[in-house]
This record gives C-alpha cells, sequence and structure tokens, in this order.
C-alpha cells in the first residue's frame, strides 16, 4: 500500500460558472477574460485591481472597466475605497 498526499480536490468547473454567467457568455455579453475573472476569484478569493490587472496581462483602464462591468451585472462585488478596494466573487 502506498502511503501519500492526497491532492485537495479542485472545485469542478461546473460548479466554478453559474449558469447565468454561462448564459452571458453564450450571447456574447461576457467574454473569455470574463470568465477568467470570475474563475480566479471563486477559486482564490478576493483580489485587487492590479493583481487582476497583472492575471489578465492587461491595461489598467481595460481591467477598470471590465470589473466595472462585471460588478453592474451582479457577478462581483466591489468592496472598500481607493487603494483598499478589492473585488470578490457572488
Amino acid at each position: 500500500m502506498a502511503l501519500g498526499f492526497v491532492k485537495p480536490k479542485q472545485p469542478a468547473e461546473s460548479t466554478l460558472i453559474s449558469a447565468r454567467v454561462r448564459q452571458l457568455l453564450d450571447d456574447g455579453t461576457l467574454n473569455n477574460k470574463d470568465e477568467r475573472v470570475i474563475k480566479l476569484l471563486k477559486l482564490e478569493g478576493e483580489k485587487s485591481r492590479a493583481e487582476i490587472q497583472e492575471f489578465l496581462r492587461e491595461s489598467k483602464e481595460g481591467t477598470r472597466q471590465r470589473l466595472n462591468n462585471l460588478a453592474n451585472l451582479d457577478l462581483i462585488q466591489r468592496q472598500g475605497q481607493g487603494r483598499s478596494t478589492i473585488y470578490v466573487a457572488l
């Protein structure tokens, strides 16, 4: 019998992306980068704009617009203000 570490289970992709998000992806409202942001926040929890910007390798303005759009669609939540602002998945 082999002894070893058991890898923690990763959430199934279907549990990371809700039916609503899937529909928004299918109808073109969201794109691949939007989906990546949602998955990142669900897997790793809260992130700053700068962390998400680095993850996406996107401009500051592009990331800001993306996060505002996702927040307006009630897919993520903005917490805090100014430099201490973080984002979490809903």
